[in-house]
């Protein structure tokens, strides 16, 4: 009789069960890590873009205090020539990396922008730029306007 009150032990159902529901767990946590990693390399690249925008914006607005922007109205991402004295079309914009330097084999961001003077309103400007990566199946577009 003794014999039969001390079974204890795991019968082959319950070590089945276990193991499927540690499978289980372990196949959501990849899953899971998986979709985190993704979305954290997306946050990074539109944070990347973000500042390569305010950038832009900034050195735009440098600009402005010794140039009068509204010169390059209707021009594609203007660039101002201080030899020449004048604006020039940038077809396309420019691609850059994520330390902001233009051209190379890391340029993954198209940068493109815009300044438009505001109907009405003498030297008040709008300034747009925007940044796209993922063959622009991702963009960042900020705007500001500017007085001069």
């Amino acid at each position: 009789m003794n014999r039969l009150q001390q079974n204890s032990g795991l019968t082959l159902i319950e070590v089945i069960l276990a193991v499927a529901l540690a499978s289980i767990g372990l196949l959501a946590y990849g899953v899971l890590s998986g979709a985190v990693i993704e979305r954290n390399a997306v946050s990074k690249k539109s944070s990347v873009a973000v500042t390569l925008a305010q950038d832009k914006i900034e050195e735009l607005k440098e600009l402005g205090t010794r140039v009068i922007l509204s010169d390059a109205d209707a021009l594609d991402s203007p660039v101002y020539d201080p030899s020449t004295q004048s604006w020039t079309a940038t077809a396309g914009g420019e691609t850059i990396d994520a330390q902001g330097m233009p051209g190379g084999t890391d340029a993954i961001y198209t940068r493109t922008w815009s300044i438009t003077p505001i109907g009405g309103a003498d030297y008040f400007t709008n300034i747009g730029v925007t940044v796209s990566w993922d063959n622009a199946g991702r963009s960042v577009a900020l705007n500001t306007y500017i007085t001069q």
